[in-house]
């Protein structure tokens, strides 16, 4: 079976999802179903600021099924016809046809499915304990990708942090201090959205969180030390250190920001950071290359959304400094020059 020939019948029977949980996005509701209460606190942490009273809104705009093997082995027929073409050739299996969206990664071992048409979802993985680091910090995003663009905005690859309702979008490839400068600005005191992924609405030129979760590289512990503190996996088993900042009462975890400007950071060798305002073309890059590459299946409509949504907003090159406080001192500068 390829996923050309999924039939969406072969998922499981809604009726045995019992658990249910509301997130808020912006005005849209999405309830994500569980087989049992374990499974929700497995999946839910970074979805803790975003949940709401499921008693006190209305119809949700998308329902998402997640489950796991009820019996270890028994494996879900499709995942494991799936997980057989991964391990014969591409690692990545994928289908996109209409509304329909299905995409199989073999070295997480999860698939997810989306109907847009039907606002229906699924999200599966023989154990929901061996998920990796990074699925813990940030699940379903192929899920949120697609329903995203389905509802007028876009999930992009970035951090973002803000005071007085300005939002800084810092963008470019792992290595040049987007994570760790935004975790420094949230421990400061700044509005913190997310630092991997985040939500855009380009018409108003909204940042909405999505995670509440962060990604550290360790090595980036030795410039923030608390950091390394709030991790809840272990250096010697994970790439990365991950923790969740509704854990942190020293954090402003907000739900949205106005895009107030996009920050290109590099990590310099100077005692101070500098930055210089450039083109918008010389923000648009970095930005939808990194977040087309980390979504499947994207390109040509994902480029044209972040162009819109970056059209007239400044875009800075800042090189960092070593010093935090220092750092955190030019963002209020620049958040204060808007």
């Amino acid at each position: 079976m390829k996923p050309n020939d999924i039939d969406w019948g072969m998922f499981p029977d809604r009726g045995t999802f019992g658990i249910g949980r509301m997130i808020r996005i912006k005005d849209k509701f999405i309830q994500v179903l569980f087989q049992s209460e374990k499974d929700a606190n497995r999946i839910m942490s970074p979805f803790r600021h975003l949940e709401t009273d499921s008693d006190m809104i209305g119809e949700s705009s998308l329902r998402i099924y997640v489950f796991q093997n009820i019996e270890p082995g028994n494996d879900f027929p499709v995942w494991e016809s799936l997980n057989r073409w991964a391990s014969e050739g591409e690692k990545l299996q994928m289908y996109n046809r209409e509304t329909r969206h299905i995409l199989y990664n073999d070295e997480s071992k999860v698939l997810t499915a989306i109907d847009t048409q039907s606002a229906e979802a699924y999200y599966y993985m023989p154990c929901l304990d061996s998920m990796p680091y990074y699925e813990k910090a940030a699940p379903m995003r192929m899920i949120f990708h697609h329903w995203a663009q389905s509802n007028g905005m876009l999930l992009i690859h970035g951090a973002c942090i803000g005071l007085g309702g300005k939002g800084l979008l810092l963008a470019g490839k792992g290595g040049t201090g987007k994570s760790t400068t935004a975790i420094s600005a949230a421990l400061a005191g700044f509005d913190f959205l997310g630092d991997d992924y985040l939500l855009a609405d380009p018409t108003d030129r909204t940042i909405h969180s999505l995670y509440g979760s962060s990604k550290i590289r360790w090595d980036a512990t030795q410039i923030l030390p608390v950091a390394g503190t709030l991790t809840v996996n272990r250096r010697e088993e994970d790439e990365k250190g991950i923790f969740f900042l509704k854990d942190v009462e020293s954090c402003r975890l907000s739900k949205s920001l106005m895009l107030g400007a996009v920050i290109l950071p590099k990590i310099g060798g100077g005692q101070l950071s500098t930055y210089n305002r450039t083109t918008m073309t010389e923000g648009l890059m970095p930005l939808a290359s990194s977040t087309i590459f980390q979504m499947p299946g994207s390109g040509k409509e994902t480029l044209n959304a972040i162009s819109s949504l970056l059209k007239g907003i400044p875009v800075f090159r800042m090189s960092l400094s070593q010093d935090t406080d220092e750092i955190n001192s030019k963002l209020r500068e620049i958040i204060s020059n808007l």
